[in-house]
């Protein structure tokens, strides 16, 4: 009875946090469209006051990505646009993985035993993935860029892994992703569209991500399960 109560807690607590976001209209601002219109405005808002606004970037990412709200890529673009390649993948991965650990701690603690006994079935191949392959195989799902960000890391909770890996794993496996979306951030005027970031170079360099990603996945086929 205490675990469910202490569920439904946290639950509450996230439902009302997405309620506030939702009403607050930030999600609105959020998108590719949007950003790719305002981009000078934010452009000078950025110059006029930097650590403010490198801050505020930050928190709402953290946010973003601790509530799971499907939002984390436009606001990456507007880091690359707002504060640059570099800058805006460092504040991005930092802020983003800092999101992921407060969600896997939420899941470990709170969810854990609820999401198991119902989908238990669902979470039985994965967990034998991860017994035989470890960390690598997390990051095969980061480089394929087709499962959710929540939905990984949601996944790692769940399993025996340590806190200290998953946040290797999570900076080693959104690097690359944010790199491109900071990059498509500095060359906002020229795209279109989200796809336009997927030139044939960047699908070549994803392709030996998940190539080297998956290296160790087959050798450890012949080796048994890994620590993680």
């Amino acid at each position: 009875m205490k675990q469910y109560w202490k569920t439904g807690l946290w639950l509450a607590l996230i439902l009302i946090a997405g309620v506030a976001i939702y009403r607050s209209g930030i999600h609105e601002h959020c998108t590719f469209t949007w950003i790719k219109e305002n981009n000078q405005m934010l452009k000078q808002a950025v110059e006029h006051n930097y650590i403010r606004w490198v801050l505020l970037y930050a928190v709402c990412l953290v946010v973003i990505v601790a509530l799971s709200l499907p939002i984390v890529i436009p606001v990456v673009i507007a880091g690359g646009y707002l504060f640059g390649i570099i800058l805006g993948t460092l504040y991005s991965v930092v802020a983003a993985t800092c999101g992921a650990v407060l969600w896997f701690l939420f899941v470990r603690h709170v969810l854990a035993a609820s999401i198991k006994q119902r989908y238990s079935a669902r979470l039985e191949k994965f967990n034998r993935s991860m017994e035989q392959y470890g960390p690598n195989y997390l990051l095969v799902l980061h480089y394929l860029a087709v499962v959710p960000f929540f939905i990984i890391n949601t996944f790692a909770a769940l399993t025996n892994m340590s806190l200290r890996t998953f946040v290797r794993v999570t900076v080693t496996g959104s690097l690359p992703l944010f790199i491109i979306y900071a990059f498509a951030g500095r060359e906002l005027g020229t795209l279109c569209s989200i796809g336009d970031m997927f030139s044939l170079p960047v699908i070549l360099a994803f392709a030996l991500l998940l190539a080297l990603a998956l290296m160790p996945i087959i050798i450890t086929r012949l080796k048994g399960p890994v620590k993680l």
